[in-house]
């Protein structure tokens, strides 16, 4: 997550915190950021305190330049962002962080970097079945894969946040800005 921050910091306008430090100890990742101004959305998606029609106006047409800046961004596999921007780095997408129910059960399996998106997509589903009991899908399963299999052929290595609602969104409600993007910690190409 440090390493996305601070590389759609340097290449795209869009309020994200500045990482101050970050560092792994005993298998665990600490980042010590700044904290941005604002609310989340959220607060006034779901709630009775609904935005005004020209603050939400304001606030989705800034969202949607800022996703496209984040589209803008090519990369060249399909994985998590590293501190290189040369390195590949293995997938940490939330569709890849499962825990077996075995005996002995695996802490932590590593995902890719994936040079094709037919690649990125069979590892999804190795992913899946790696989280199920006895490696079985469900129905419900089998239809995901269907639709994930449908994307085969899209090529595009473009940046994604991985996690974008309105809980990781920080506006102003007077000034209708959007103050900042939080929770990079899914995002990859």
């Amino acid at each position: 997550e440090a390493h996305a921050l601070r590389y759609v910091a340097a290449h795209t306008q869009i309020p994200v915190p500045k990482v101050l430090d970050a560092y792994e100890k005993d298998g665990v990742t600490y980042i010590f950021m700044e904290r941005l101004p604002g609310e989340q959305l959220s607060k006034y998606i779901y709630s009775e305190e609904a935005l005004p029609d020209d603050v939400l106006d304001k606030i989705v047409e800034q969202l949607r330049s800022y996703v496209s800046q984040l589209q803008a961004l090519r990369g060249t596999y399909f994985g998590s962002i590293r501190e290189n921007e040369n390195e590949e780095g293995y997938t940490e997408d939330i569709h890849f962080k499962h825990h077996p129910v075995t005996v002995n059960e695996i802490s932590r399996l590593f995902y890719g970097p994936y040079a094709t998106r037919k690649e990125y997509n069979e590892g999804l589903i190795v992913a899946l079945r790696n989280g199920r009991w006895m490696g079985e899908l469900d129905e419900g399963d089998e239809e995901l894969v269907e639709r994930i299999h449908e994307l085969d052929g899209d090529e595009r290595k473009v940046f994604t946040h991985g996690d974008l609602h309105a809980g990781n969104i920080l506006i102003d409600r007077d000034e209708g800005r959007v103050t900042g993007i939080v929770d990079f910690g899914e995002s990859g190409w």
